[in-house]
């Protein structure tokens, strides 16, 4: 009884995440259009928005997510705007956030550095990297939640989210 009790607190909270991304993304396609202006998403990318604290596009920003250079040839503009708004939807290969937690108890989040024999390396939020010695953590386990903060979606406004999607479609 226990244990089922417990599942079905854990899939009742799973089907009420799902069902706020499901109002998320409704929001996402209703602020989507065709009229945004790259020039104008190229200073919210490098600016208000600070997508280059942690995203590359040729040779200027940070590298904690994907470089997006290239990005207007493989994603379509809705792919783009949810990767905005729910950044802990789907995780770029490569990019899936970890979650280490040591012996004394602290966690750390982070996606994948490397790893030696010694040691395992994340890269945090802020481009840091941080390295555990093997023999202080306790365990390393996938992380639902993404290195990109959530929100950027609301900090923005319409016009300046049509003209960031704009920019980064333009990225070929």
């Amino acid at each position: 009884t226990e244990v089922r009790d417990g599942a079905m607190a854990l899939i009742n909270r799973v089907a009420d995440e799902s069902q706020l991304d499901d109002v998320r993304r409704q929001r996402l396609r209703s602020i989507i259009n065709d009229r945004g202006n790259p020039v104008a998403g190229r200073e919210v990318f490098f600016g208000k928005g600070s997508c280059h604290l942690c995203h590359r596009v040729d040779d200027q920003g940070g590298q904690v997510g994907p470089n997006l250079t290239l990005i207007g040839q493989i994603r379509n503009r809705y792919d783009l705007i949810e990767s905005i708004g729910l950044p802990n939807a789907t995780f770029a290969r490569g990019y899936e956030p970890v979650t280490v937690t040591l012996k004394d108890g602290t966690s750390h989040i982070g996606r994948f550095g490397r790893e030696t024999e010694k040691q395992f390396e994340i890269i945090d939020a802020q481009g840091k990297r941080l390295i555990f010695p093997h023999d202080e953590i306790f365990q390393v386990n996938e992380s639902r939640i993404s290195v990109m903060p959530e929100g950027l979606d609301r900090l923005l406004t319409r016009d300046e989210l049509n003209d960031l999607i704009a920019y980064l479609k333009s990225l070929k």
